[in-house]
């Protein structure tokens, strides 16, 4: 698994993603969308 930051639409996500083997192809599988990363610095946790 790792994190990984795609760019839509002028914005960055932030995604992590697990990546496995099918039929002899390597396919990632998104398993959690965190979300814009602007909004994830100014998130007050």
């Amino acid at each position: 698994m790792f994190l990984k930051i795609t760019k839509a639409g002028g914005y960055e996500y932030a995604k992590i993603v697990h990546n496995y083997r099918e039929n002899g192809k390597i396919k990632q599988k998104v398993l959690l969308n965190l979300g814009r990363i602007d909004e994830l610095k100014n998130d007050p946790i």
